[in-house]
Order: C-alpha cells, then sequence, then structure tokens
C-alpha cells in the first residue's frame, strides 16, 4: 500500500498542475512581449536620432542662420554708414534671405522632422517602462505595475489570504493592450533601413540556431538556460546592432548598409559566446591542474615522509649496532684482563 502511494506521488509530480501550465504559458507569453518591446524602443531611439539630427541640420539650424543673417542685414540697410547702392543690395539680400527662409518652412512643415522625432522619443519612452513592468512581473509576479493604484496591491493581498492565485493573466493581458496603445499612438513609420535591420538580425540568427543547433551547444555549455536562452541570445544580438549601427561613421547623416551591420553584430555575438566558453574552459583547467598539483604535492610529501622515515630506522639500526658491538669489545676487555 505503501508502495503504491509512493509511486502514486512520484507519477503525479512529474505532471504539471493546470495552474502550473497557466503560469507558464503566461511567462512564455510576457518574455516574447519583453523582447519585442525592447526590439521595438531600440528602434524608436534611433529613429528618433535619426529625425532629431535632421530637424536640428536641416530646418533649425538654417532657419536660425537665415533670420539672423536678414536681420542684420537689415538693419545695416537703414543705415546712413553705407551708399545708396550698398543699401540696395542689402536689401536685395534680406528678400533672398526671406524666400529661402519660406521653403525651408514650407519643406518642414512637410517632412514634419521635429513632429516625428518627438513622437519616436514618446514611444521609446512608453516602452521603456513597459519592459520594466513585464522585468518586475518575470523577477517576480507580485511586482508587476500593471494593477491599479487602488486595487491592485489590496487584490493581490486578497487573493493571498484566501489561497487563489493572482490573476496573472489578466496583467498580460493588460500588458498587451499597453503596448498596442503605445504603438498606436506613434504614427510615425520606422525609417525602412532601421527596420530591415532588425528583421534580418532576428530572421538570420533564428536559420542559425536551427540549422546549427547552437542553442544545444550553447546550453550543453552552461552558457545560458533552457527557460531564457532565447532572451538572451536575442537580446545580445539587439544591443549589439544598436551598437554598430550607432558607431557607424555617418551615423546619423546616413544609414549604414543593412547587410554589413546585421553580419557585424552575429559576428560580435558569436565571439562574445566563443570568450564567454574559452575562459569558463580555461577556467576549469586551472582549477583541475590546481588539484592536479596539490595532489603531487601531496604525494610527494608522502613520498618523502616514507624516505625519512626509512633512514630513521635505517640510522636507528645502525646506531644500535654500534651500541651491541661496543659492549661484547668492553666484555672482551674485562675478560682479558
Amino acid at each position: 500500500m505503501e508502495d503504491n502511494h509512493t509511486h502514486h506521488a512520484s507519477t503525479s509530480s512529474h505532471y504539471a498542475t493546470p495552474e502550473e501550465k497557466t503560469r507558464k504559458a503566461n511567462r512564455a507569453v510576457l518574455a516574447g512581449l519583453y523582447m519585442d518591446c525592447e526590439r521595438e524602443r531600440n528602434m524608436h531611439r534611433l529613429s528618433e536620432r535619426y529625425f532629431q539630427f535632421r530637424d536640428h541640420y536641416l530646418n533649425f539650424w538654417p532657419l536660425t542662420f537665415l533670420t539672423t543673417f536678414s536681420a542684420i542685414l537689415a538693419f545695416m540697410a537703414t543705415t546712413e554708414l553705407f551708399t545708396r547702392n550698398q543699401q540696395t543690395v542689402f536689401t536685395l539680400f534680406v528678400g533672398i534671405s526671406a524666400v529661402f527662409s519660406v521653403g525651408i518652412q514650407t519643406c518642414a512643415k512637410h517632412v514634419k522632422y521635429e513632429s516625428r522625432s518627438d513622437m519616436h522619443r514618446m514611444a521609446a519612452l512608453g516602452l521603456k517602462k513597459l519592459c520594466d513592468d513585464v522585468n518586475f512581473i518575470l523577477l517576480d509576479p507580485k511586482l508587476g505595475l500593471a494593477n491599479n493604484a487602488n486595487q491592485g496591491v489590496e487584490n493581490d493581498k486578497n487573493s493571498d489570504e484566501k489561497g487563489e492565485p493572482n490573476n496573472i493573466s489578466a496583467k498580460v493581458d493588460g500588458y498587451r493592450m499597453v503596448y498596442k496603445h503605445v504603438m498606436e499612438a506613434c504614427e510615425s513609420p520606422i525609417p525602412i533601413p532601421i527596420y530591415q535591420a532588425f528583421l534580418l538580425a532576428d530572421s538570420r540568427l533564428t536559420i542559425l540556431l536551427g540549422k546549427k543547433k547552437v542553442k544545444k551547444r550553447i546550453m550543453d555549455e552552461g552558457l545560458c538556460s533552457v527557460k531564457n536562452c532565447d532572451e538572451v541570445l536575442f537580446g545580445a544580438l539587439q544591443i549589439e546592432l544598436f551598437q554598430e549601427i550607432t558607431n557607424s561613421s555617418m551615423w546619423p547623416v546616413w544609414l549604414p548598409n543593412t547587410d554589413d551591420t546585421v553580419k557585424r553584430a552575429i559576428e560580435s555575438v558569436e565571439g562574445t559566446l566563443d570568450h564567454t566558453y574559452l575562459e569558463a574552459k580555461r577556467e576549469n583547467s586551472d582549477l583541475e591542474k590546481g588539484g592536479y598539483s596539490r595532489l603531487s604535492q601531496s604525494t610527494k610529501n608522502s613520498k618523502a615522509g616514507k624516505e625519512m622515515e626509512v633512514q630513521n630506522q635505517n640510522a636507528a639500526a645502525e646506531t644500535k649496532v654500534k651500541g651491541e658491538i661496543y659492549i661484547d669489545d668492553l666484555s672482551l676487555d674485562e675478560h682479558s684482563v
């Protein structure tokens, strides 16, 4: 009877309860949402810098220069320090500057660099807050900030007191709605080269993990666990891609070549993984060498101790033999006398 009960307990432990399945499914959804938020946030940050540069150097500074230049020429045209012809030239330049100013303002209203930069900045800030909330609930479901200020903590406390599980599914739906609202609020599309770079990087890494079985090798080497392997690899790739784009020579004047940028980012991730593996392997070899050296040293010490003990025993035996010979000599001398 006891064996049957033990077998039933061990068998039931291998099967997950519906609550555990729901919890794992929610965690998988949150992990995917966190990766999407990080990718979108990086793209919006790059887009903000891209449009901000164009607004400053194609709209703001040219208009500031032309306005200042026109004002100076207008004052010079009204003074009597210059001749009539010179004043006429100054007035002509004032009119030309005004024409250029109107043209720049018209182009600025059409391209809307300033407003697009602001939209991407607000989207990046909203996604940053959402990433923090999702990260908190991934670490501890009780720390999710999606609850309302009036109901969130009280509902969690009441559910804990009643023995009911926290409604994580409602939080997941809430995070989805926040993500949807943030993405819909930004009406400015991401520049195609930036979007294509992240899309190509994700696609190539997915193919790389599937064909070369890199994920299995990485997990076997202990560089990441089964649960967060995708999060670690794709997160590292996004960071490397962001760095490659921002460190390019012509950024943000021109966007770098997408194919070359993705190749360098993937090579950087592979180099980091290889370096981490070599460091771990070197540490293991050092530990093994250290253990072997300590073992060999202890073996040498034990051998030296045995040799010393044998030498002491031999010396004691020789001393005993010499003492016996000396006593025999004395006894012979006594008999002779």
